[in-house]
């Protein structure tokens, strides 16, 4: 039986011992899969359907528009749409990791990340605090999931995953402390949330990836 990619060697999901796992590896390794598979999906949801959405929406500048702008107009309901279905991949594969993993960090990270995606879908900014709560959530959680996982790993999705976490989480110091670097509060809102979204494309792939052959 070949290892889960998945955390530290005392997890289940990466101890491929017999008395590590109960079950086949099969078993286990069909719910990270699918966890994988729920990323992927969330990660190229959010990164075409936003390109969709800004091309739709007149006036749009990425350097000056937040993400959350797209939630307001013309594209409201795409906008929402959206969001909350990446949410709800997100959370998806948070339970799915949950049930299969001795340690609980990065599951939880994941479901709050997600929980707060779907939330800003729900609550558009025109709702106030609530809606930047939300946002604050899925940024913070998402940052920190990145940075956590990467002391877990092994090979070289660890230093992708540490690289992507540091820069969103960087990135909302910056935002918050209003340094955009030229890139105006737009492009330096996407470069908190872009990170993250490429972080759990690669953490998708990293739980789909078939490791039978070696």
């Amino acid at each position: 039986m070949t290892p889960i990619p998945w955390e530290t060697p005392q997890d289940p999901l990466t101890q491929s011992s017999a008395g590590a796992m109960t079950g086949s590896a099969g078993e286990i390794r069909r719910p990270c899969s699918m966890a994988g598979a729920f990323l992927f999906s969330a990660s190229v949801l959010f990164m075409l359907g936003e390109v969709v959405l800004v091309a739709w929406y007149p006036g749009y500048l990425i350097t000056e528009n937040f993400i959350s702008d797209l939630g307001v107009g013309p594209t409201a309901t795409g906008f929402s749409v959206m969001l909350i279905t990446c949410g709800v991949l997100i959370i998806a594969a948070s339970w799915l990791l949950h049930t299969h993993s001795t340690s609980q960090s990065i599951p939880l990270l994941l479901f709050a990340s997600g929980a707060g995606g779907a939330g800003v879908g729900i609550f558009p900014e025109t709702l106030g605090a609530i809606h930047f709560i939300c946002a604050g959530i899925a940024f913070l959680s998402g940052g920190v999931a990145a940075v956590l996982l990467s002391s877990r790993l092994h090979g070289p999705f660890r230093l992708f995953s540490a690289i992507l976490g540091v820069l969103s989480l960087f990135f909302i110091v910056s935002h918050i402390l209003h340094l955009y670097f030229s890139l105006g509060p737009g492009g330096s809102e996407r470069l908190i949330a872009y990170p993250l979204f490429l972080w759990m494309a690669g953490f998708g792939g990293h739980l789909m990836a078939d490791r039978r052959a070696s």
